[in-house]
């Protein structure tokens, strides 16, 4: 699949996780549970790290250090895990830098010896990718990752990414254009991740220019998460130059939603995507941390298929359906976007839990 045809069968979302399952929802929707591991969600978010080398002013690390626990995936671990159930593919990045692991190497090559297919479509810095794993990506056919470069020079992409340098960043993306070259392989297809900041919007033409220059796949331009840090200051610019129309990323999902740009659903991932934390601690998505997610089980100690069938998480997906009330011990009930797709009345569906989508 070359370059072109990858960007045509991409969905642009918020978020890169969006494969769905084959499952029924009627009978998801019954008992919220799993009567065997061959039922269990064959997709699986497992952080590599949650150590990163920035110190972006609006990462948890900086406005709630104590959110996550430190640490990275062992190699013992996912073996573990990936020999005694059938998982298919394995989404590495979340909180943390994958590419600082230092048994990465291991986990990429027993991953292609196994048939996983692995991504870091949720994020990656990318200031330190190693030859060997440069490689190995392209080797082991990894399907790819988002860069997250806010800028085109390095003056304006260090104010945010703190402690980074653009220029490492595009080295290592032309090292990875090397070994794609001398392998004659399109893997890993990489996206150019531009998060809009006010200090950054004057930069997007010139982001737009170098993107293809590098090699990469696509440009995806991201709504600010955090509306108070460095809010856009030409609108009417930006939503000419990015589509993005308002200063929130929750109201520019919802508005995506409303208006059918994206059939992405973020809590989906409860049924079909669950985020596993570097130690094993169930999060269940991406937005959760180890201070507030399904901290009465872990996937590593007590196993996949009871950690999945946990009270909480089956009550946790009733919440999702408003079948359900909240309960202060779920991590959904102080989910900022969960509040918000309530009270706008967006709820899963049928199609949602059944549809078939690209991972990004």
């Amino acid at each position: 699949m070359d370059r072109r045809q990858f960007i045509k069968n991409t969905a642009i979302c918020t978020c890169a996780l969006c494969l769905g399952c084959n499952r029924s929802f009627s009978k998801l929707h019954s008992n919220f549970s799993y009567k065997s591991t061959s039922n269990l969600p064959k997709n699986i978010q497992l952080d590599a790290s949650s150590i990163c080398q920035l110190s972006c002013p609006e990462c948890w690390r900086n406005t709630c250090s104590t959110a996550n626990k430190l640490g990275f995936l062992e190699f013992k671990n996912f073996k573990n895990l990936v020999d005694n159930y059938k998982i298919e593919k394995v989404e590495l990045s979340n909180k943390g830098e994958i590419f600082l692991n230092p048994e990465l190497d291991k986990i990429i090559e027993y991953s292609y010896e196994k048939g996983i297919k692995l991504s870091a479509w949720n994020g990656v810095n990318g200031n330190y990718i190693s030859d060997k794993v440069a490689e190995l990506m392209v080797k082991t056919e990894f399907l790819g990752f988002q860069l997250s470069i806010d800028g085109a020079t390095n003056d304006v992409y260090k104010i945010y990414r703190v402690g980074g340098d653009i220029n490492k960043v595009f080295e290592n993306v032309n090292k990875i254009n090397f070994y794609k070259k001398k392998h004659k392989s399109d893997y890993p297809f990489m996206t150019y991740k531009f998060i809009v900041f006010g200090h950054n919007e004057h930069e997007i033409p010139l982001a737009k220019e170098l993107f293809p220059k590098y090699g990469f796949a696509n440009i995806k331009f991201v709504t600010n998460y955090a509306p108070n840090y460095s809010p856009v200051k030409n609108k009417k610019f930006v939503k000419e130059q990015t589509g993005l129309n308002f200063g929130d990323l929750q109201d520019q999902y919802i508005s995506d939603r409303e208006e059918k740009k994206t059939n992405w659903f973020p809590c989906k991932t409860l049924w079909d995507y669950p985020a596993i934390a570097y130690d094993g601690a169930l999060l269940g998505c991406c937005a959760t941390n180890h201070n507030n997610c399904f901290s009465n089980v872990n996937v590593f100690k007590d196993g996949y298929l009871k950690a999945m069938n946990c009270e909480d998480i089956r009550y946790a997906k009733k919440m999702l359906v408003y079948k359900a009330k909240e309960k202060e011990n779920i991590p959904c009930t102080s989910c900022y976007l969960y509040k918000k797709l309530k009270k706008s009345n967006i709820t899963l569906t049928e199609e949602d839990i059944n549809g078939q989508t690209p991972i990004y």
